[in-house]
């Protein structure tokens, strides 16, 4: 079980915001593969999958608030 963090953002971003959930629970991912994307304030960011599985759990629902380091996705490796 891999828990996938927020990557760090720019020292001046504080938080960000999840827009949109691309694959949900229960979903197959490839690594790379697009998993969801977040706004800041200065830019939108597609984050992609760091490892190969399913999508375990989501711990956070689109339109939610985030913080450098928060755990925002459980992915069961393959």
């Amino acid at each position: 079980m891999l828990k996938v963090k927020i990557p760090m953002l720019h020292p001046q971003v504080k938080e960000a915001k999840i827009v949109e959930w691309l694959k949900n629970t229960g979903d197959n991912i490839e690594k790379d593969e697009p998993l969801l994307i977040i706004e800041t304030d200065k830019t939108t960011i597609e984050l992609d999958s760091p490892t190969s599985g399913i999508v375990d759990k989501i711990l956070f629902i689109a339109g939610s608030d985030i913080t450098n380091n928060d755990i925002l996705v459980i992915i069961n490796e393959n």
